[in-house]
């Protein structure tokens, strides 16, 4: 069963329905780069509505909440119905901006940028999951005010 049939399954409102398959059909993905289907399903129409109707609108999502409540199972299910590849990124406290956005490598014989994971998400248009904020260093927010905020913008010095 496809993550649409589920929510169809599930009577999620038809409108919101409506929109993710636009979305899907505005933004196709590479089908190299989707993540694999999500392991469990979340349930819970009332969040299915309020965070697919967030997303279809443009906004970010702030999931809150004990311990294994569901948030990170919700995100999976959000990047396969949306049908964009997802990444999680643990902001445990040794995180800072050259892990998360990249930084340079010797490859080749030459110095060359890799890539971290929050440049890649937004690269491929993902679902980027950053797991345990709480925990992120001042560095690390940083990064992350400069990406949610209304710039949207990832600054990579030296490399435009």
């Amino acid at each position: 069963m496809s993550m649409l049939d589920f929510l169809k399954q599930e009577m999620i409102d038809s409108e919101i329905l409506s929109g993710i398959e636009e979305f899907r059909r505005r933004y196709p993905i590479k089908t190299t780069t989707l993540s694999r289907c999500p392991r469990y399903l979340y349930y819970g129409k009332a969040i299915w509505e309020q965070a697919a109707a967030a997303l279809l609108c443009g906004e970010n999502i702030l999931l809150t909440g004990s311990k294994a409540t569901g948030k990170n199972v919700l995100a999976e299910n959000l990047a396969a119905v949306f049908g964009r590849p997802s990444w999680n990124v643990s902001l445990h406290i040794n995180m800072d901006a050259s892990y998360m956005i990249g930084t340079d490598t010797f490859q080749d014989g030459q110095v060359t940028f890799r890539p971290g994971p929050v440049y890649q998400c937004a690269q491929e248009g993902g679902f980027c999951v950053l797991d345990e904020i709480n925990m992120a260093r001042n560095e690390a927010l940083a990064v992350l005010h400069s990406i949610l905020d209304f710039r949207r913008v990832i600054h990579v010095p030296g490399y435009g």
